[in-house]
């Protein structure tokens, strides 16, 4: 299966939740790349999702106001769900590490769903602890979950 890890948020905390923008040198200057690009501090590689309806067409509600979206361009989920479902330790794994370092106190929305898929599940999370199991149950091979993750701080 082929699965989609986004994170929303607003763009202003893009530092607190440990992003930095991955520019490209051109001509001895560096610029933003369109869609722009965020390397987390772990070093897993987002991009900027340009589709404003995407959330909405996913979850079924409108985008909270002033979010703006990324989705994890690694194919760094289907190892994670390749090694829950082999009942391997999942710690070292980078997802994990960047979910085990996210800051609750910025508002954020993640989104885990299959590809062509909906959102069914919806949860309130308060710790990292929560999301790291709410992502490792939903990435379980007999019942896999489409879920909506919201930092309830």
């Amino acid at each position: 299966m082929e699965y989609t890890f986004e994170i929303y948020f607003d763009f202003v905390n893009t530092a607190k939740l440990g992003f930095v923008e991955e520019k490209v040198s051109w001509g001895g200057e560096e610029l933003s790349q369109d869609p722009i690009v965020f390397l987390s501090d772990n070093g897993l590689r987002f991009e900027e999702i340009t589709d404003s309806g995407l959330f909405l067409q996913v979850t079924k509600e409108p985008l909270p106001k002033g979010y703006r979206g990324i989705y994890l361009r690694d194919q760094i989920i289907n190892d994670l769900s390749l090694q829950i479902n082999l009942k391997n330790d999942t710690i070292a794994n980078p997802l994990v590490r960047f979910i085990e370092s996210l800051n609750f106190d910025v508002d954020f929305v993640i989104l885990l769903y299959r590809v062509d898929e909906c959102i069914t599940r919806k949860l309130y999370v308060n710790s990292n602890n929560e999301i790291i199991t709410s992502v490792s149950e939903a990435l379980i091979g007999e019942e896999p979950q489409d879920v909506m993750l919201i930092n309830s701080k």
